[in-house]
């Protein structure tokens, strides 16, 4: 894009803002934000403000009804009112003889999210060609682009129009995001560590678009907000560069006075982003919130009693109607309290991190944010049920998701949270199959043995979505011979996910209780387990790398020194991954295990921080720098993707 384009983007966003400033909101304010009062018009097209005499920008229209509406066929082509998600299912084998029961018959439902479109809107093409925008004009906007999204989409579930949405629509068709980064700044992260996170604030800053918003808590004994949720346009980025920069360590650790004072920046917010999202960073033990460390290894066994220090807000929101604020917990270096930021993770729907090598903190935080900037869908929930009456359904294996039984085994739900762009999730639903007196009737005598639909929210539209539902049938011949039996690889890939999640979580229970040599006989007995399945037989590229897994963690448990040192924040890390389907952070670097579940964006993310100049001692040795300590160079996509370069001195 042409630097006279940029130059006219430029002009956009300062326009408003000088809208905003004689709507009210101080021109001269330091805090100032970009928000504006105008909301997207009804999503059937008509225009509240014509002819009406009222300023078009002070105008909220009322949320319209709810309807069915179902997504369109066209996977991954939709507008950014249509996001997609593709169901398919696998059954652990095509048939059973009618005649005999199977007390354990296992289906998988996969689940996967579209790609982000990557592609500029209509209405942001236009902003950028215009010299001057007027009041009216971007009004005009705002509302041409609501109409545009209604052409292009697809048939919906319902219409959840919220009152106040971001003025400029949202880049590259995603959702733009509140971010809370809670910091921690005790006197243990004097140095180098302090330097390292400043840096990695710094790469997140610059990866902002304006839409976005950030805020920045630091605490030590205390906490204290240095930075108020603003957006990111080029005067808020330099803004929060400044406020990063006059970061100190000093004071004990207080994670949770920290988390509160996050949790209060987004339930105070008086204008919503779709996506919000915490990011807290601690190196030390909590002295503060949970007490004595004399008590730490039963609360460690017992791990529940962390989760009292996270806010009410965080942890029920979804009861009251909002949507999920997941909070990424990153334990940077080998002293951190691994047990209280993975307690937190788990509690809000985030994911727990464990920066071992201080050097890749910067890593760590492209991969989380290459993840929340690309949430496609919310509010993620699976519904199955059955329509024959003796088929049972007795569990539901989905790792850290919330689950029901429901209608004495004749349905079930799977709360799944938010999807990233590309993102997968496998759930497996074990039955009950009964005998039948005779093969069912029709073409190849075939019984159904579930029906599956997934509802969720577009973070773009604010409409909710339902996928065409899914049906799974088998053959119930008169008999199946054993040699024609054939085990799903999808599904037994997925049992092998699951049963390593699960040894490992009990091996850390082992370990918690001093009991090494149980953990590591229970981690031998799973990583024998896992050699003997079929998938790990057929090569299968997760199950190997489960086994890779299961090896680390074990030399990570050579001995208590050893476990309490590097092995307990790796175990809760790759618990958190495998258990949630999403990639974390944990070892050395986030070339190893860490890829694991990594979407596009994350991918992107994470090559676009490693190509930038850092001191060489901060990286590791695989991964070294030319710069010198003295400067960083950041370099990113602008909003309409021409690099710019930052050099920070």
């Amino acid at each position: 894009m042409s630097s006279t384009n940029r130059e006219n983007l430029e002009v956009v966003y300062n326009q408003t803002e000088f809208v905003r400033g004689i709507e009210g909101s101080g021109r001269d304010s330091p805090i100032r934000e970009l928000d504006s009062s105008v909301s997207e018009t009804t999503l059937n097209g008509s225009d509240n403000t014509r002819g009406s005499g009222k300023d078009p920008l002070t105008i909220e229209d009322k949320p319209a009804g709810r309807e069915i509406w179902e997504q369109s066929e066209n996977f991954g082509q939709q507008s950014s009112s249509a996001t997609k998600l593709e169901l398919k299912c696998h059954a652990e084998t095509s048939s059973i003889a009618y005649s005999k029961p199977c007390e354990s018959f296992t289906v998988l439902v996969h689940l996967k999210a579209a790609a982000i479109n990557r592609k500029q809107t209509p209405l942001l093409n236009k902003i950028a060609a215009l010299d001057v925008v007027s009041r009216e004009n971007y009004a005009n906007f705002t509302r041409e682009e609501s109409e545009l999204n209604v052409e292009q989409g697809s048939k919906h579930v319902a219409d959840n129009t919220v009152g106040v949405q971001s003025p400029f629509a949202y880049p590259c068709s995603r959702a733009p995001l509140d971010l809370v980064t809670v910091l921690d700044v005790s006197g243990s992260m004097a140095g180098t560590k302090l330097l390292l996170l400043k840096h990695a604030m710094a790469f997140v800053v610059q990866n902002l678009s304006p839409a976005d918003r950030l805020s920045v808590i630091a605490f030590s004994s205390t906490a204290k907000r240095l930075f108020p949720l603003r957006r990111m346009v080029p005067e808020g980025r330099q803004a929060a560069l400044q406020a990063i920069d006059a970061l100190i360590s000093t004071g004990g650790t207080n994670i949770g006075e920290g988390l509160r004072k996050g949790s209060k920046v987004l339930k105070d917010r008086r204008e919503h982003n779709p996506v919000a999202s915490i990011m807290l960073l601690s190196d030390g033990q909590d002295t503060y919130s949970m007490g004595a460390r004399g008590r730490l290894p039963q609360l460690q066994v017992q791990g529940v009693n962390y989760r009292r220090i996270v806010p009410g807000f965080l942890t029920h929101g979804l009861q009251h109607g909002q949507v999920q604020i997941p909070v990424h917990t990153f334990g940077f270096g080998a002293d951190h309290d691994a047990a209280t930021m993975h307690s937190i993770s788990e509690v809000s729907g985030g994911t727990f991190s464990f920066i071992q090598a201080e050097g890749t903190v910067q890593d760590a935080f492209a991969q989380c944010i290459g993840g929340l900037l690309s949430v496609v869908a919310q509010d993620v929930q699976l519904s199955m049920s059955t329509n024959m009456q003796r088929i049972e359904l007795k569990s539901i294996q989905v790792g850290s998701y919330e689950s029901s039984i429901e209608d004495n085994g004749r349905s079930g739900t799977v709360k799944l949270g938010y999807l990233y762009a590309e993102e997968e999730r496998d759930i497996l639903f074990e039955f009950k199959i009964p005998v039948l007196e005779k093969p069912p009737l029709g073409s190849g005598s075939e019984m159904q043995i579930l029906n599956v639909k997934c509802t969720y929210k577009d973070p773009v539209s604010q409409k909710i979505f339902q996928t065409i539902p899914q049906g799974l049938s088998i053959s119930r011949p008169d008999q199946v011979e054993q040699d024609q039996v054939k085990i799903s690889l999808d599904v037994d890939r997925q049992r092998n996910r699951l049963r390593v999640a699960q040894a490992i979580s009990e091996a850390k229970l082992l370990a918690d209780a001093a009991d090494i040599q149980g953990a590591q006989r229970l981690l031998q007995n799973a990583k024998l387990a896992l050699q003997k399945s079929i998938a790990f037989g057929s090569g299968d590229q997760l199950s190997k790398a489960l086994e890779s897994e299961l090896v680390e963690i074990q030399v990570r448990m050579a001995n208590r020194q050893m476990y309490e040192r590097l092995g307990r924040a790796y175990i809760l890390s790759a618990q958190s991954s495998h258990f949630r389907q999403r990639a974390t952070t944990r070892g050395e670097s986030v070339d190893g295990h860490s890829r694991d579940y990594q979407t596009p964006s994350m991918v992107d993310m994470v090559l676009r921080s490693q190509t930038i100049s850092l001191p060489t001692s901060s990286r590791p040795a695989s991964r070294s720098r030319s710069a010198t300590s003295a400067e960083i160079c950041l370099e990113r996509p602008t909003f309409f993707g021409s690099p710019t370069r930052l050099w920070m001195l």
